[in-house]
């Protein structure tokens, strides 16, 4: 067994292709087929979420999607709290999002989410369902739109959201996971998937993504070497259906094959098993997995009211043609074959009772509802069902059916009353007789035609002439369009004609009455007397069979057996027995009656009163549970920020303190909101004076601008930045720098970096470049300072005055463009840009060149290249003199 926790059971595929479809579906989208993960979360969930995806592989080739429990008007960080657990991407979810592999997906705050081909549909919650439960509804969407690919897991919260949901996700054969309880914080919705007896493991969290992860794996194993129809006829399958048969007692040989390979596969994949010959050896080495693998291939999952229109047209179109002649003596005789969890057969009870509402008539109803699995009757009979049953019963119906049980649903009596659960197998049979609705509803598709065959006349054999026979919208009467006429054919309503029923084979005949005593000693004719005697029989008999005893006297019964089981005397026996009292006159009765009436009415008043008053306190305990998970939730979300908040703070602390930088905070109103230590040198703060004015503060700093300068950055949201002395010598670097909270100001950061040993280095520099620009300045010969680019730095006064040219048309320009292009000259080309840059200097160099402004002159250069230490950049430095005679 995969855990000593496993449970089973399962609900097989409508559509065998549907996996053919998912996979062509995302060969379309351009990736292979994957699975998608949908894992329902509430009270408790994002620690759970978090362990989750800790242990998830990122490359597991799944979809992961997360519905939670969000408080809808706040905006959710769970995505980003998640994203830090996680090897994979993790986004919050976008209408037509694509879900891809390797990514998780999380629900946005105050929205309801979907799957549609592959895509997530988000949309706002359905007001008028009143408490939302969007596990459920993501997880009927994935069982419809990825059948066999969708997983479903239930994590740590409270209610029972998603218990309805992941009864899809088993009915198309996907894989149903459940946190165990004992490892859960809140246990409410753990508790109520797991006893819904269809999880295939109940097991910590942190074991879950392993066990997804080689189920998944094995499953694309068997894909590769699916079984086909021919190993139908192996002798391996066929002695695992004998032994099932044999040990269980469920017949599955006349099923579709289809239908029960699928089931095969699902259980082989959980035992990590590659060939039907190995399973069958591990069937027969274990009975618990033959009893398993039986339940898997039951039909388990059913939903109240499924195909909602299709019981609205049954109500308008087919009672009516059934309920001629109905009262109280005459009931009205339903049966439902595979009723599971009873969720169909309270379906009709509900609405016939709607009908004779509508009708303003009454009559006796009888509803067998019969079901091979002993378990789902037990729960059918209870009448207990989870909360996210209103995602399929509308809120009238609740109120007007249901009672609030803690966080489920219950029948009330007077719908309870009206069905009779049993345990009966369809196959093998007997049958009720004498039925005026048979309502058989996604059963059929599951059998083989050889199976139908014996079914459908079957039906009309038990049906009274013009009974109605109601079918799910997948199935049709077949080839018995002689038995059958449609009343409405598209939502599966059909009437028994008045022709003969083939005949039946006797394992499925109806239950028969005891025959007459005399009867079976007689040889020959049979007298009248005898005759009357047997009819009369046969026909209490079948009253008593069928009906039980009148409700009236059972209730009669019920009151005597409580009188007698409350009373402290001793019994009376027939030896002791004293006088028999006087009967009662008929008005001492009269008046008793009308009292017990008055007396009954009275209750009926007050019971009806305390039941409003339970509703509406059930109602209002709903919505503050509703509202703890909400903020259960957004409690652990914000307690996660603040941690990390607090991480971020210790590091940001630790940055500034070992960086030793004075920095200081200042709100809106000039508030000291923080600061660091090395800021006393600049302000005599201590920590008490946090909260106070900066104002009220002066400075060891000559920046008398300092407040002026905060309330305009604090104005305009502009940087400054100001290089200031302090008193004992040094030099500071002041930015005062804005941050900003939802797109506005909200304060100002100002730091204090100690500059001194830049401004003194500067100061130096200054110095130089005055003593050299001195120098420059005072020597008699023109002289120049190019860049590497041979782009004029400077000039001294002499350039400017032997040349007749000015500062602003000669620094920055080329050399060659100097005076109209009259620095053009050959012989200074061939010095700047060959010989020097291989000599790094030249001495002497003789040129003669006829300048515009000056005329022709006779000159001599000498040029050398001047390096910057650190830099890695040069200068040339030109001296020009003029031998012109």
């Amino acid at each position: 067994m995969p855990s000593s926790k496993m449970k089973s059971g399962a609900q097989p595929n409508k559509r065998a292709a549907k996996d053919n479809t998912i996979e062509q579906q995302k060969s379309r989208a351009g990736v292979r087929a994957f699975y998608i993960a949908g894992i329902g979360a509430s009270a408790g969930g994002l620690e759970t979420l978090q362990e989750f995806l800790k242990n998830v592989p990122d490359n597991s080739g799944i979809g992961y999607v997360i519905v939670a429990h969000l408080a809808p008007d706040c905006k959710s960080v769970m995505a980003e709290l998640l994203q830090k657990h996680s090897k994979m991407k993790v986004y919050e979810a976008e209408d037509q999002m694509q879900v891809m592999p390797n990514c998780v997906y999380v629900i946005p705050a105050g929205k309801e989410m979907a799957i549609l081909k592959g895509c997530l549909q988000l949309m706002q919650p359905r007001a008028e369902k009143g408490v939302s439960y969007p596990i459920d509804f993501f997880f009927r969407s994935l069982a419809k739109d990825q059948a066999d690919y969708g997983i479903g897991i239930i994590l740590s919260g409270t209610g029972t959201d998603g218990t309805q949901g992941i009864k899809d996700i088993k009915n198309e054969r996907g894989l149903v996971i459940v946190q165990d309880s004992e490892d859960a914080r809140y246990t409410g919705m753990p508790i109520s998937a797991a006893e819904t007896g269809i999880a295939d493991y109940i097991i910590p969290v942190r074991k879950i993504p392993k066990h997804v992860f080689d189920y998944v794996r094995h499953a694309r194993i068997l894909q590769v070497k699916r079984i086909n129809k021919k190993d139908m006829t192996s002798d391996y399958l066929k002695k695992m259906l004998v032994l099932i048969r044999n040990e269980v007692g469920f017949d599955f040989t006349l099923y579709k094959p289809d239908h029960l390979i699928r089931g095969i596969q699902k259980q082989m994949s959980m035992h990590r098993i590659g060939s039907i010959e190995d399973y069958l050896r591990f069937l027969r080495a274990n009975p618990d997995e033959m009893n398993l693998l039986a339940r898997v291939l039951l039909i388990k999952v059913t939903r109240f009211f499924r195909d909602e229109s299709a019981f609205e047209i049954l109500k308008s179109k087919a009672f009516s043609l059934i309920a001629k002649g109905k009262d109280k003596k005459n009931p009205l005789r339903v049966w439902v074959p595979g009723c599971s969890t009873g969720e169909e057969a309270y379906s009709i009870a509900m609405v016939l009772r709607e009908f004779m509402e509508e009708m303003q008539g009454r009559f006796a109803v009888q509803i067998f509802a019969t079901d091979i699995d002993d378990s789902l009757i037990e729960t059918a009979r209870s009448g207990l069902y989870p909360a996210g049953i209103a995602e399929d019963v509308s809120p009238e119906r609740l109120e007007r059916f249901f009672i609030r049980m803690g966080p489920d649903y219950k029948v009330k009596d007077e719908i309870r009353s009206m069905v009779i659960f049993a345990v009966q197998d369809l196959v093998k049979g007997p049958t009720f007789m004498k039925l005026d609705l048979i309502s058989c509803r996604n059963v059929l598709i599951y059998m083989g035609s050889q199976l139908q065959k014996r079914i459908i006349p079957l039906f009309h054999y038990c049906l009274n002439r013009q009974g109605i026979l109601f079918l799910g919208t997948s199935e049709t009467i077949g080839d018995f369009g002689n038995l059958f006429s449609a009343v409405d054919g598209k939502a599966r309503v059909f009437q028994a004609k008045n022709v003969p029923s083939p005949p039946l084979p006797r394992a499925m005949r109806g239950i028969q009455m005891p025959e007459n005593p005399r009867a079976r000693s007689t040889t020959g004719s049979v007298s009248l007397e005898e005759e009357s005697f047997g009819t009369l029989l046969d026909r209490a008999l079948d009253r008593l069979s069928s009906g039980g005893v009148n409700e009236t006297v059972a209730a009669s019964i019920r009151d005597a057996m409580d009188r007698i089981a409350a009373s402290t005397e001793a019994p009376v026996t027939k030896e002791n027995g004293t006088p028999a009292k006087k009967p009662l006159s008929q008005k001492d009765r009269d008046r008793l009656e009308a009292e017990l009436k008055r007396t009954k009415e009275k209750l009926q008043t007050t019971i009806e009163e305390l039941e409003t008053s339970n509703e509406e306190l059930r109602s209002s305990n709903e919505e503050l549970e509703s509202v703890n998970e909400e903020l259960l939730s957004l409690n652990a979300e914000f307690q996660n920020k603040i941690d990390e908040l607090a991480d971020a703070q210790a590091n940001m602390d630790i940055l500034l303190g070992g960086a030793q930088i004075a920095t200081i905070f200042v709100g809106m109103n000039m508030a000291i909101r923080s600061f660091t230590p090395s800021i006393t040198g600049i302000i005599n703060l201590i920590p008490s004076d946090i909260g106070r004015n900066l104002r009220d503060f002066s400075s060891y700093v000559q920046y008398p601008n300092l407040m002026p300068d905060i309330g305009k950055v604090l104005a305009t949201a502009t940087p400054k930045e100001s290089t200031i002395p302090h008193y004992d010598g040094r030099w500071f670097l002041v930015r005062i720098l804005p941050y900003q909270k939802k797109g506005r100001v909200d304060g100002v950061g100002v730091t204090f970096i100690d500059v001194s040993d830049q401004v003194m280095a500067q100061r130096k520099i200054d110095d130089a470049l005055t003593y050299s620009n001195g120098i420059i300045e005072t020597v008699r010969e023109p002289l120049l300072i190019l860049d590497e680019n041979l782009r004029v730095i400077t000039a001294n006064r002499s350039f400017y005055n032997t040349f007749k040219v000015n500062r602003e048309e000669t620094e920055k320009n080329f050399i060659y463009d100097l005076g109209n292009r009259q620095w053009d000259i050959p012989g200074l080309r061939r010095l700047l840009e060959d010989i020097l840059p291989e000599q790094n200097a030249f001495q002497d160099y003789l040129v003669e060149h006829e300048f515009q402004t000056i005329g022709w002159r006779k000159m001599v250069l000498n040029a050398r290249q001047i390096f910057q230490k650190g830099e890695g950049t040069q200068m040339i430095l030109l001296a020009i003199e003029d031998i012109t005679t």
